[in-house]
Parts: C-alpha cells; structure tokens; sequence
C-alpha cells in the first residue's frame, strides 16, 4: 500500500564557484535514502532547481563509498531516467 509520494530535490551544481576541483549529487546519500522511503511505502520522483541532468561527484562512485544499493540504483534505468 502506497503512503504517499515525495518529490526528491537534487542538485545541478558540478562545479564551486571558487575552487577548481568538481562536485554533484553524492550517490550514496541520494541511494540510502531512497531505499527508506521506497520500504516506507512512498512513491518518488526528483526535481533539481535547473532541470535537467544531475551530475555525479566522482568521488563518491569509489570503490570506498559504492555498496550494494548504489550499485542496484545505478544500474536501474528507470530510475536513472527520474
């Protein structure tokens, strides 16, 4: 039974305005969450203040911070494709 829905908002950022190096969506605190909500019974869909594609920070697609549902939810493409 469905609880409801929840709209997820991520980020559009890929660069800090004073620093060289890349940031974006950190994958694991996007993933972790999800699968909280999704066993709570919610639907989600994702929003960004820009539209569009939400980049990655690459450092958390490291063999360090990537488990068993990060891998699960980046290989989903349905939702990849929210």
């Amino acid at each position: 039974m469905k609880s409801g829905k929840i709209l997820i908002i991520v980020t559009n950022h890929s660069k800090y305005p004073s620093r060289t190096d890349t940031t974006g969506l950190w994958v694991t605190e996007l993933t972790h969450f999800c699968d909280i909500v999704k066993e709570a019974g919610f639907e989600m869909d994702f929003a960004s203040p820009q539209g569009g594609a939400t980049p990655l920070d690459e450092r958390s697609l490291g063999w360090l911070y990537m488990d068993k549902s990060a891998w699960a939810h980046l290989n989903d493409s349905s939702f990849m494709e929210k």
